[in-house]
């Protein structure tokens, strides 16, 4: 049953993408499934999360590659070695590529005055080559029992470390474990989470696995639960953290997992990544994060029930990314933020809805492409675009949002923003602005928004709208802009439009 009715939500949903004759039918739609997913959503338990992951219903309706299918094949290997080392030799080489911060926190937790990890090296070793290799050490019992993996484990430059389909890899809260990959990473189907008690030196810690340097991580169809214990990217839960002088040796891609109460999944300084289909759910201290993550498609996913920070942060320069029907669902704060310099965003179909705070955030972001998104039923406003360049925001469905449904302000003097096709109904306020220097407005429909139309810098040209409720006529407003120094340079690339 629970399945049927995701299905049915998701599949209503991507229907109301395109506006309808009379928007009150989109809402009242949207609005008559609320019951039913509010009856769900709490109930995201394990039997469930198999049945949610029907939402890439919605990403089939986006044209595109799947995301494996132009991977390169990954040569043979021989079979690996495996060897104890020092676990400063593990973390120095983390530290070259994610820095120190929370470091001690990883060393503290670990038991004993010369704590050691398990080094995957020089070829391939699958999770039960591992146990096997762990089963013939002398101190097999200190390392490996039903708690899970009592020592950090570590995939080394020119190493591959493979989980399949029914491989279980707990790793142990107590011990300090975590798993550090510098080589490459494959999981198909496994289940990768948290095991034993609380450690007693360092309450907070918990296990972590980060992909950093040159590594790369391919992980699908896996479950991975309770990661995580510091908002350091590294450290956060599930991690890809490719800085320095190399590039990685492949793509890297999470695609079809179910990950729950994770820290937060992060993306740092990756090129290309792709994250598909996957259920994140119940995150403490982010959804998604991608930082300076360039190039990367972040398409039909579930992100819900994130409980700090935002759902999805596209952060610090990150540029020419595509998110494309995803749905952001019953958030604690904001849905989707993209700020601090990133650039060249394209935010396609997506579905933001119910989320405590904004909707969608776009702050100090240039030449973002904001189109055919449904921001419906947020805390505050559906959407807010501050201090940022040649935006565009076209054929957008904003609806019943606590404050504006949408706010442009604080734009550049010499900016001008075009607000396209877009449908307001039964928002606060439908559009409200300060300081928004000049602003399009080009076949916008008001006719069904109540109880305000404008705000802000808007209110004197309130009869310019009431008017023309159905935007037959364009209106051009020219209001304070701020000024900001060194200006806008260079082009925007709106060709990713999904």
């Amino acid at each position: 049953m629970p399945k049927r009715i995701w299905q049915i939500m998701i599949g209503l949903l991507a229907s109301l993408q395109v506006a309808q004759a009379d928007p009150r039918e989109d809402y009242h739609a949207l609005q008559d499934l609320t019951a039913a997913v509010a009856a769900i959503a709490p109930a995201l338990d394990a039997a469930e999360d198999t049945a949610l992951l029907a939402y890439p219903a919605i990403a089939a309706l986006m044209p595109g590659p799947e995301p494996l299918s132009d991977l390169a094949p990954l040569a043979a290997m021989p079979a690996a070695e495996l060897q104890l080392i020092d676990l400063r030799i593990a973390l120095v080489q983390l530290s070259i590529y994610a820095g120190t911060n929370d470091q001690l926190s990883v060393v503290r937790a670990q038991p004993g005055d010369a704590p050691k990890v398990i080094a995957i090296r020089n070829g391939t070793a699958s999770l039960a080559e591992v146990k096997d290799w762990i089963a013939a050490q002398d101190d097999a019992a200190a390392m490996l029992s039903d708690q899970g993996l009592h020592i950090p484990l570590v995939v080394l430059e020119g190493a591959r470390l493979t989980l399949a389909a029914g491989d279980e890899l707990m790793l142990n809260r107590a011990d300090g474990t975590f798993l550090l990959n510098l080589g490459t990473l494959l999981v198909d189907g496994a289940t990768i989470g948290v095991a034993g008690p609380e450690n007693r030196t360092v309450p907070e810690y918990a296990p972590f696995v980060v992909t950093a340097g040159s590594g790369m991580a391919q992980i699908t169809g896996a479950q991975i639960t309770g990661l995580g214990f510091s908002k350091t990217a590294a450290f956060s839960g599930l991690a890809v953290v490719n800085k320095g002088l190399y590039q990685p040796i492949g793509r890297s891609v999470l695609t079809s997992n179910v990950l729950r109460d994770v820290g937060a999944v992060t993306f740092l300084g990756t090129d290309d990544a792709v994250i598909r289909s996957n259920l994140i759910t119940d995150a403490r201290h982010a959804g998604l994060v991608l930082n300076r993550a360039n190039g990367t498609d972040v398409v039909g996913n579930l992100i819900t029930r994130t409980q700090s920070g935002s759902a999805l942060r596209v952060t610090d320069g990150t540029a020419g990314s595509l998110i494309t029907g995803n749905l952001i669902f019953a958030n604690t704060n904001t849905g989707v933020q993209v700020t601090r310099g990133s650039r060249d965003t394209h935010l396609v179909r997506n579905i933001l809805w119910q989320n405590g705070g904004v909707g969608l955030s776009i702050h100090r972001s240039d030449c973002t492409q904001v189109t055919r998104n449904v921001a419906m039923e947020n805390g505050k406003k559906g959407i807010e675009l501050l201090s940022s360049w040649h935006a565009a925001l076209t054929d957008n469905q904003i609806f019943g949002n606590g404050s504006a449904g949408l706010l442009i302000a604080d734009q550049p003097n010499g900016n001008e923003t075009l607000v396209e096709r877009n449908v307001f109904v039964g928002n606060r306020v439908g559009l409200a602005s300060a300081s928004a220097h000049v602003l399009t407005l080009r076949a916008n429909d008001f006719s069904n928004q109540f109880p305000r139309l404008v705000d802000g810098d808007l209110l004197g040209e309130a009869h310019q709208i009431m008017n023309n409720l159905t935007g037959a006529d364009e209106i051009r407003l020219v209001a304070g802009g701020i000024e900001v120094f060194g200006g806008f340079s260079g082009t925007c690339n709106f060709e990713r439009d999904g």
